[in-house]
């Protein structure tokens, strides 16, 4: 019974915050076009800085990318080990999801269903990958401490190498996914909505 509680925590955690960040992302881009004088709207898809993307080398953009992600999993870990996976998971969720919902409004406002299908292409391949790695963290060791060892103590460590790895296997395919089609992806969809 409490695993399964456990479990329902983790889901709600990572898609249930996922889900409210990205109706929040869409109110406060909705808030800051109606009600204030941001200039979110001034611009095609250069107001995220695509052409200039575009423009830098491989090199960079790897590095540019892979810094990016690092922090990310940075503050992750250390939120986790300050207070909790739950809470971890719940502000990363909710941030990587109140972004996608301003970018969605705003690329939807801008060029109707080619800018919410942009959004979706550009979005959710790698972060698919980066979400299932945040289930799966929290899945297999969000309550590890608390958990009585059944196994032998050579077996369970097997397991948990098994599981570490496939963590990191998602996250190095989150990566490379992006690397590789993040700009090809942008240079499309820049030639035809703007």
């Amino acid at each position: 019974m409490d695993n399964d509680r456990e479990k329902r925590w983790v889901s709600i955690c990572t898609f249930g915050c996922l889900g409210v960040g990205a109706i929040l992302g869409c109110g406060i881009f909705l808030i800051c076009v109606l009600w204030t004088d941001c200039p979110v709207m001034e611009y095609g898809l250069e107001d995220f800085r695509v052409a200039q993307m575009l423009n830098v080398s491989q090199k960079e953009f790897v590095t540019y990318i892979c810094k990016r992600r690092f922090l990310q999993w940075c503050c992750f870990g250390a939120v986790w080990c300050i207070s909790s996976y739950y809470i971890a998971a719940g502000g990363y969720n909710l941030l990587v999801g109140g972004y996608y919902g301003f970018l969605a409004a705003d690329l939807f406002i801008k060029f109707g269903a080619c800018g919410l299908f942009y959004s979706l292409v550009c979005f959710l391949p790698h972060y698919m990958f980066s979400f299932y790695a945040v289930y799966c963290i929290g899945k297999w060791f969000a309550q590890c401490g608390r958990q009585e060892i059944y196994y032998y103590n050579r077996v369970n460590k097997m397991q948990y190498f098994v599981k570490i790895i496939a963590i990191i296997l998602c996250v190095v395919f989150a990566l490379i996914i992006e690397i590789k089609y993040q700009k090809n992806i942008l240079n499309y969809f820049y030639q035809y909505l703007v």
